[in-house]
């Protein structure tokens, strides 16, 4: 009789979680519709002779289907921390890093993200008649957002110089109004001007200014 009682209970007993399940979907920041064919990436800080390795070191990874969805499913083994990361061309790459103590052993854990989508601008300046050397055209963009430019930001830009001709090009994001304001000094005279473009999202401007 023990000996049934003993096997029926190792029958009923819910085995042991032995997989982290991670999941989500990727959207778009603007539209919200789904981002097909996303890349993503787990990669976790692992255990390595009794230390954590400081470095993460990929997991799996995965692409997002056609609703924008995607699923790891990963051994458990003794990680210190998890990093998911999301990146589809044109779009913002993103992360988020996880606590594995916050995944649910049935559930799993929802890490779901949107990505802002990208567009391109090209500041074409030329100095069409030129004055001398101290020519100068200082330019700025007062608003807007460059995520992946180094090259482009906020701060003025100067354009000094006879021989001016020249082309800047930016990343920026998607589906905003891009404005700016530039100063042409030349001869002991200065003017000022200021324009404003609304970029599509995946689209390339052109700001042309002649001098």
């Amino acid at each position: 009789m023990f000996f049934l009682c003993a096997s029926l209970f190792c029958q009923c007993e819910k085995p042991e979680e032995v997989t982290y399940r991670i999941y989500g979907t990727i959207s778009n920041a603007l539209t919200n519709s789904s981002i097909t064919n996303a890349e993503v990436r787990l990669s976790a800080q692992i255990l390595n002779a009794g230390t954590f390795n400081n470095s993460f070191q990929l997991l799996e990874t995965q692409r997002t289907n056609s609703q924008g969805y995607y699923e790891f499913n990963i051994d458990k083994e003794l990680f210190n921390s998890m990093k998911v990361q999301f990146d589809k061309e044109l779009y913002v790459s993103q992360e988020e890093e996880i606590n594995p103590e916050s995944i649910d052993p049935v559930e799993g854990l929802e890490v779901s993200m949107e990505l802002e989508p990208l567009a391109f601008v090209n500041l074409k300046v030329k100095n069409i008649s030129p004055f001398n050397d101290e020519d100068e055209l200082v330019f700025r963009y007062t608003t807007s957002y460059f995520p992946q430019c180094v090259c482009c930001n906020n701060q003025y830009q100067y354009f000094t110089g006879m021989e001016v001709d020249t082309v800047v090009n930016c990343t920026i994001i998607g589906g905003t109004q891009l404005d700016y304001y530039y100063s042409i000094s030349r001869g002991g005279s200065s003017t000022a001007a200021s324009g404003s473009q609304f970029i599509e999202s995946f689209g390339t401007v052109d700001i042309e200014i002649n001098y």
